[in-house]
């Protein structure tokens, strides 16, 4: 499956009507069409940042499109592979060693993994107001958004300690604009990290500086979340094949709970 995948048409037809239909049906929600439309202001309408699927783009795949794209980008040097479960170390590493230990890139690959396609940046967004009419809606949602940062950049901690002090119950979003003014049912905003780009970065603005007490509780929530990312061993597993794969260091998760701290 993993080396020469099938893809028998039958799974393609049932995958594509999945997709047609989510397409068909994704602004029954307004909730996710700001951001899906933001993110095309922000990063630019072609950038590979703001691709989301379109109903062209899954009417026209076929089969020899996925055999291609596989060609092209499936390849041993840009795969890791991580299992967990009850077994013996060596006999696994044993198993996985028959199965993939003579792979290797196709001849008409490259030496070396392509690069991921990237967009340039823009040096600076635009003020401007967007506003997108659905006829029917019996209610209106309401965003702002701007470029935000890297997961490599210093002041990441102190951001996910702000993104607790904005959001949830307590979280100043909510105990003001809902609880307060009464102005929405839902709200939320903070800040999303990327690793070679610019993430994006939403939230309300105010000249009065957190508490003591609000700094405090917002740091406590960020750090009780930690222990979740040892709540199983697929979790575990998941973060530690992802920071390999993006060469992370495996330390950065510690690294990231004194930052908070």
């Amino acid at each position: 499956v993993v080396r020469q995948p099938a893809f028998p048409s039958d799974k393609l037809e049932l995958t594509r009507a999945r997709l047609l239909n989510a397409l068909e049906h994704r602004n029954d929600d307004i909730s996710g069409i700001p951001r899906r439309e933001l993110l095309k202001v922000v990063y630019g309408k072609d950038s590979v940042y703001a691709r989301t699927p379109t109903v062209a783009g899954a009417q026209g795949m076929t089969r020899e499109d996925l055999i291609e794209y596989t060609e092209a980008w499936q390849r041993p040097d840009a795969t890791v592979i991580g299992v967990y479960g009850d077994f013996e170390s060596d006999t696994m590493l044993e198993l996985l060693k028959g199965a993939f230990g003579d792979w290797h890139p196709a001849s008409s690959q490259p030496a070396t993994p392509a690069p991921v396609p990237v967009s340039d940046i823009p040096e600076q967004v635009q003020p401007q107001l967007l506003l997108i009419d659905k006829p029917g809606s019996t209610q209106a949602n309401v965003a702002m958004m701007e470029l935000g940062v890297t997961l490599d950049d210093p002041d990441i901690f102190a951001l996910d300690v702000l993104n607790s002090l904005l959001n949830g119950f307590g979280g100043r979003l909510f105990d003001q604009v809902r609880s307060r003014d009464g102005l929405a049912y839902s709200v939320y905003g903070g800040f999303q990290a990327a690793l070679d780009h610019p993430g994006v970065f939403s939230a309300d603005t105010t000249e009065i500086a957190p508490s003591s007490k609000e700094l405090e509780q917002a740091k406590e929530s960020a750090l009780n979340s930690f222990v979740f990312n040892f709540s199983s061993n697929g979790a575990q597993l998941s973060r530690i094949i992802s920071y390999d794969a993006f060469g992370i260091d495996q330390n950065f998760i510690f690294e990231y709970r004194a930052g908070i701290q």
